[in-house]
């Protein structure tokens, strides 16, 4: 499975962080990555609504 690589300049933002918050950084990478996940899904949702309700911007027959 694919690990990319964490740059090497957020590991001690990424350490304080954690330590501060009593996790692990894995802990704490998960937690951003999935809050962040979560918030493109709900933008996606929202604009994908958006468009059902203007069907002149919707552009799937494009």
């Amino acid at each position: 499975m694919y690990s990319p690589k964490i740059s090497e300049e957020l590991i001690p933002h990424l350490y304080r962080w954690a330590k501060s918050d009593g996790v692990k950084m894995t802990v704490l990478v998960n937690r951003i990555i999935k809050n962040e996940i979560e918030k493109k899904q709900r933008e996606e949702k929202r604009h994908e609504h958006e468009d059902q309700r203007n069907p002149q911007w919707n552009t799937t027959n494009i």
